[in-house]
């Protein structure tokens, strides 16, 4: 039954998409077919003529290798070119000239689907706009996957270099390495058009490479356009999936390292910078940096209406007016003067014309920018993948209800197998519960079928949606259609299934009218579904977007009709409960089944309970698409920048040209002369406008109208929306969990953003940047000062919704932050549960804070010296701070005091019984880590003592020993990740006895530091014992130093108490033997001359022989 509703929600959005692609009566498509290298080459030169494409479809039948063959880029196509998952590999491309790519130019109506490309792009210094696929994209390209590597100055991406207004990059997949100096992206350099569901695996920029600006040779045109700046010849503008962005970027995926360590600007996971629309993004790769590096975007632009002044560009328009009717005028006069004279009167004419007509276009460009009638981005399918992203774990959940509801049916049918065997006499109460029971089983069964086509059709309608697949998104919505007239019948055979229940229950009272409103419940509840059918069926054939909207509203109404139907099904199961609870305590012969009845009707109360909040989640998502508007971005035309440059260029021309004829002129007639002092003078009044337009404002709040508060959810310009960083981001200044930094950056230099009105163009601007319902669970770590667990620097803007989780720390810098480093704007109904360290300023939300509403922070400070606070380290002089609270673990709320309302402490289980927060607020864990594996997670609550924890055992690696670092386990407060500490073995152990300073015991092996070896006298001076303690007890050799030189004995102890000789290896000093006990005690003695013994044997015998002799000599 769940399913029945999220069908409904889904087909709502689907539909909606159908409308979004409206169909086009094309001429008929010619079909051709590759099938080999000559094949294509023939194609790349029919090519060459931009109209040959039109209506032509291609097919590559086969893999093409070009390693061995030269390659040309398809100069411009228009058609339809798929690859039918076939691979183009071995191309090198020696980028001699800017565009280039397995196809230099894709127009609005080509598409590029289901092509793999394997591909190598090096490009000559000052060569730009590379991709794999395209050089620059204004159509489709879908499916495609790239692996290569791409090198070049600027405007570098794995599928396009430039994504245009038109152009639409869904469902493509990246990997390999790039590089560029600006603009570069794993999908894109540079998107102005919509890139959805594209997933980067592409190293990017992972390597050094830093010159400096020379800012000696800058001209007026540098630096008066802050769209054309180039500061130095670095990375700047890196992003996993963009490089800059204008356009949509919606549910991409970065996994790759993006950037070099403390080098790059504006670097991110997903765009290195953007002003347009991104959701639903997450990134798991490291992002390194130097400043303006965030996990998701490095450096977030506010989208910003340029308040143009049209009274100076038409006073500057007269003036140049006046200024060639002068001129026209000293042409007249010049016939007669001499030739150099009337060519540079020529020259300073054609120079004014120019500037004229780039005057009245740049005013004319102004006006339509004005009236809101030049181009605009309408992308109305990015809110229906942003909304199926949002249901798909609702989808996903259906399968488990059916998984649960099959259980209940498995252990109702046992029971009553069970009943037929021991019941003769509830033969027909058992006959018409089996009937139910063959209800609830195709019950069942057409809840499994309609959750397995939900879950395809929503994988099919978002890629459709994303690709723009009209053929798609019909068999999508045709699906949709299927799975919900499947759940329909659920809905109806579950009815059935309670009537029946209902009829076996006759005569039982409170159950047979429990079983009856469930019966008629069910029956609303497929009725509501129709209902809902109905509303969306309208929506096939419709594309006025406000049309859409009111069928979505219709459907909407009726999914609270569904929603109704629940809440009633819920409320007969509780009445069906308590009437079964009566029957059981009867104890009659259908007690069994009574029993077996209640425990179904719990399953099926607990799957009723997810089911409704499923379906409230459902018409939450439709209404709130129902209530959005178009995805739009207005900007400025693409010829405004030239036209600008072009003016300048042209007055500069003019200077130039009157510095010649002045020298020219002084030899000429009088007539002559007054012209030309005439011209200068007029000159001088168009220089005085165009430095009056250049002036410096008064205050950055005379250039900004910050409006990001106004209408968040609403907001489609100038935002990050619901999107995940999983990784670490590292950098030196302004790093941000998701953003960088909130800024603009108008000047030359990337050290330094727009934060004082000196030095700046007088322009007027109403700015938006939102960052909503973004989460931060990486580590952030900078260098310097600014860093963020969601924003380095915010210096505009609204950071609403969004949780910042993990460590935020700068290693020698100032203002940290568990949400924004620096806030100079708004930061309003966050949460952050972080462990900071820093300097000064440090606080649970912001390090410094301006606009603070509605907070709330739970933090550990490891590190810090001054300024710290729980909620602020401190606010400026104009803040606006108000509802925030903090969980005390140390500190109060601002700058070590707590202002009740303003930054209050609140104690944790009073929080937690709010149940407004998130349940990863709450969440706390003890993990324990050997080399990044993962051996024990254990969670805890907050203030749990640990202190009997058990510790897991540590896997052994060769050559290592291992512990777990010292850490105090009472009244954790905090998640630790405790990481296992490896020490190479210790290969010698040497005991403290020494005789003559060498160790009297030497033990070998490989041991621990907490391995211990001792010596002490063993009664005897020449006795002594050895103890040792190890971990490792086999293949031990102890070295025992000798007493005395010369030969020696080694005498043992053994068991029994005797001393016995024991063998061993003489090296030098020291005797040799293994150990094979951790116990011994050892004597060593002088070895016994056994010479001299012999030699006084022998003189003893011949003294004896010779008195024998003697006395026999004598005695005869």
């Amino acid at each position: 039954m769940r399913r029945l509703k999220k069908c409904i929600c889904i087909i709502i959005t689907f539909m909606m998409i159908f409308a979004l692609f409206p169909q086009k009566l094309q001429a008929e498509t010619e079909m051709i077919h590759i099938k080999s290298i000559e094949d294509f080459n023939e194609f790349v030169q029919l090519s060459r003529l931009d109209t040959w494409s039109r209506n032509k479809s291609i097919y590559l039948d086969c893999d093409l290798d070009f390693t061995e063959q030269e390659f040309t880029s398809v100069p411009i196509f228009s058609g339809m070119f798929d690859g039918q998952g076939h691979t183009i590999t071995g191309i090198q491309i020696d980028a001699n000239e800017p565009i280039k790519g397995l196809f230099r130019i894709i127009e609005a109506e080509g598409i590029v689907q289901n092509l793999n490309v394997s591909s190598a792009i090096a490009a000559d210094e000052g060569r730009q706009i590379f991709g794999g696929i395209a050089g620059e994209n204004y159509g489709r390209i879908i499916n495609c996957k790239f692996y290569g590597k791409i090198y070049g100055d600027a405007i570098i991406g794995g599928i396009a270099g430039i994504n245009q207004d038109s152009g639409r990059i869904a469902n493509c997949e990246v990997s390999g390495t790039l590089g560029g100096e600006k603009y570069t992206g794993g999908i894109s350099g540079e998107n102005f058009g919509s890139i959805i569901k594209c997933v980067n695996r592409c190293r990017i920029n992972t390597s050094a490479k830093e010159n400096t600006l020379d800012l000696e040779n800058l001209d007026l045109n540098q630096l008066e356009s802050f769209n054309n700046v180039k500061p130095i010849n670095t990375h700047t503008d890196t992003g996993g999936i963009s490089g800059y962005s204008s356009g949509i970027i919606q549910s991409c995926i970065n996994y790759a390292m993006i950037g070099y360590p403390h080098m790059g600007y504006n670097i991110g996971g997903i765009v290195g910078r953007q002003s347009g629309y991104l959701s639903g993004c997450s990134n798991y790769g490291h992002i390194f940096g130097r400043k303006d590096v965030g996990g998701i975007v490095g450096q977030m632009e506010p989208a910003f209406i340029q308040q143009i002044s049209r009274n100076q560009l038409q006073s500057l328009g007269d003036e140049l007016d006046q200024l060639q009717r002068m001129i026209d005028n000293a042409m007249n006069h010049a016939d007669a003067s001499s030739s150099a004279i009337s060519i540079e009167i020529n020259t300073l004419a054609n120079y004014a014309d120019a500037a004229a007509d780039s005057s009245k276009r740049v005013l004319d460009q102004s006006a339509d920018y004005i009236d809101s009638t030049i181009e605009t981005i309408n992308d109305t399918s990015t809110l229906i993948i942003e909304a199926l992203d949002r249901l798909d774990p609702i989808i996903k959940k259906l399968k488990i209800t059916s998984d649960s509801f099959t259980q209940t049916c498995s252990q109702l049918e046992k029971a009553i197998k069970e009943l037929q065997i021991i019941s003769d006499d509830s033969g027909a109460v058992i006959h018409q519960v089996n009937l139910a029971l063959d209800d609830l089983k195709k019950a069942n069964q057409a809840l499994a079928s309609a959750a397995d086509k939900l879950d395809k059709a929503l994988q099919l309608l978002s890629d459709a949606a994303a690709s723009g697949d009209q053929e798609k998104i019909n068999e999508a919505l045709n699906q949709l259609n299927e799975g919900m007239r499947e759940l329909s019948d659920a809905a109806h055979q579950g009815s059935e299934a309670m009537k029946r229940f209902a009829d076996a229950m006759k005569g039982s009272g409170n159950a047979s009218d429990a079983l009856e409103e469930l019966s008629l419940s069910l029956s609303a509840m497929s009725g509501a579904i129709t209902k809902t059918n109905d509303a969306l069926k309208t929506l096939i054939d419709e594309i006025d977007w406000t049309k859409v909207s009111e069928a979505l509203k219709e459907a909407s109404d009726a999914l609270a009709d569904v929603q109704k139907a629940s809440t009633d099904f819920n409320e007969g199961l509780k009445k069906l409960g308590s009437a079964l609870d009566e029957l059981e305590a009867l104890n009659d012969d259908l007690a069994p089944l009574y029993t077996q009845l209640r425990k179904t009707t719990r399953a099926l109360a607990s799957t009723s309970d997810d089911f409704s909040d499923m379906v409230r989640e459902i018409r939450k998502q439709v209404k709130a698409l129902a209530d959005k508007e178009h995805i739009q971005f207005t900007r400025l035309p693409s010829g405004y920048q030239q036209d600008s440059n072009q003016l300048h260029a042209s007055i500069s021309g003019i200077s130039a040209s009157l510095k010649s004829l002045n020298q020219e002129v002084e030899r000429s007639s009088k007539t002559l002369t007054a012209d030309i002092r005439a011209i200068s003078d007029q000159f001088n009044v168009i220089m005085h406008l165009m430095i009056e337009a250049l002036s410096q404002p008064d205050t950055v709040s005379d250039v900004f109208e910050d409006t990001s508060d106004q209408d968040i959810d609403a907001t489609t310009n100038g935002k990050v929306a619901d999107s995940v960083n999983y990784d670490i981001v590292e950098g030196d200044v302004n790093i941000g969990g998701i953003a960088g930094s909130m800024a603009i950056e108008f000047d030359l230099d990337p050290e330094d953003d727009l934060s004082s009105a000196s030095d700046k163009l007088n322009y007027r601007y109403e700015t938006k940047a939102v960052m909503s319902g973004c989460i931060n669970k990486g580590s952030v770590i900078a260098k310097k000062n600014n860093v963020g667990g969601l924003v380095g620097r915010l210096d505009l803007g609204t950071v609403s919704q969004c949780e910042g989780y993990g460590m935020v720390e700068s290693t020698s810098g100032d203002y940290v932050g568990g949400i924004a480093g620096y806030a100079d704007a708004k930061i309003q109904q966050c949460i952050a549960k972080a462990e900071l360290k820093g300097n000064n300023y440090i606080g649970g939300i912001a390090g410094m804070a301006s606009t603070l509403i509605d907070s709330y922070a739970l933090i550990k400070v490891s590190e810090g010296i001054g300024r710290i606070g729980a909620i602020a380290g401190a606010s400026n002089k104009h803040s606006q701070i108000s509802g925030n609270y903090f969980v005390d673990t140390g500190f109060a709320g601002i700058d070590g005091i707590s202002y009740a309302g303003i930054a209050q402490p609140i104690d944790y289980q009073a929080l937690k019984e709010l149940n407004t927060l998130p349940s990863a607020f709450f969440e706390f864990t003890l993990t324990f880590k050997a080399d990044n594996q993962t051996i024990k997670t254990i969670p805890f609550d907050f203030n749990e003592d640990l202190s009997s924890l058990t510790l897991p055992a540590i896997p052994e690696k060769a050559g290592y020993y291992a512990s777990w670092p010292a850490f105090d386990y009472h009244r954790m407060q905090f998640s630790e990740v405790l990481r296992a500490q490896y020490q190479p073995m210790i290969s010698v152990l040497a005991s403290d006895v020494c005789i003559d300073e060498k160790p009297l015991v030497l033990a070998q092996g490989a041991f621990t530091d907490q391995d211990l070896l001792t010596v002490s006298q063993f009664k005897d001076d020449n006795c002594w014992q050895v103890q040792l303690r190890a971990k490792q007890s086999e293949n031990i050799t102890l070295r025992l130093l000798k007493p005395v030189d010369g030969k020696v004995s080694l005498w043992v102890l053994n068991d029994a108490g005797a001393w016995v000789s024991k063998p061993f290896t003489d090296c030098g000093s020291y005797l040799q033997i293994d150990m094979e006990e951790s116990e011994l005690i050892f004597c060593i003695t002088p070895k016994k001359s056994y010479t001299l013994l012999l030699a006084g044997g022998l003189t003893l015998i011949l003294i004896i022989l010779f008195i024998i002799k003697k006395r026999y000599s004598h005695s005869q």
